[in-house]
This record gives C-alpha cells, structure tokens and sequence, in this order.
C-alpha cells in the first residue's frame, strides 16, 4: 500500500510555492512576517496564519500593504504593525483567511467589552 502524501510542507522545502497551490488547507506557522506570498495560495484555499511579528520597516511596509490601504494607514499611525507568516495580500486570494494570532486575540478582546 502506496503512503498518502504528507500534507505537512517546510519552509525550506524548494518547492514550497509548488505544494501550496495545490492545498486546500495551509497552516503557516514559520516565524517569517509575510513569507507565504499570496500568489503561492490556491484560490478559494482555507489559510489559517499562527504567525505574530511585528513590522517595523517603512519600505517592507509599504510593499506589503500596497494593497491594502486601511491596514497602511493604520502602520503609518502607529510605525509598526502586526504581521502573520503569511502576505496579507493574500486576503484576496484565500477563500478564508485568519488573522495573525495577536490581531485575532486584540480584535476579539475589543468586541468582547
């Protein structure tokens, strides 16, 4: 009996861009703010992000945010913003995104008060 494929990927694999897009489901959870980019994502994929890291860069910022205008103003406010393992331009890819893990728990104690 043939052994399924692992739907386990490292982030040092090579072909890591290549076994994403054929995911349904992609769990990141690398240490790396931004690292999986939205065009290694599967339209319609599920993406559940456990990354937390703190952005600080103007310029890395800007790139990552270009798309994204209230989350760049939002940087700009503050010179830092939150980021997860994955690109948050992959919010218009992903058919379901969560947010990084802190922005989630931030978010959520908010509405709960």
């Amino acid at each position: 009996m043939a052994t399924p494929p692992s739907p386990f990927a490292i982030p040092k694999r090579r072909d890591l861009p290549e076994v994403l897009r054929r995911a349904d489901i992609i769990v990141a959870a690398m240490g790396k703010a931004g690292y999986v980019e939205p065009d290694w994502i599967k339209p319609g994929a599920t993406v559940i992000d456990l990354g937390t890291n703190r952005r600080n860069e103007p310029q890395r910022s800007r790139a990552a945010f270009s798309q994204l205008s209230d989350r760049l103003e939002k940087f700009r406010a503050k010179g830092s913003a939150l980021v997860g393992d994955v690109h948050p331009g992959a919010v218009n890819i992903a058919g379901a995104l969560t947010p990084c893990a802190r922005r989630r728990r931030t978010h959520d104690h908010h509405h709960a008060q």
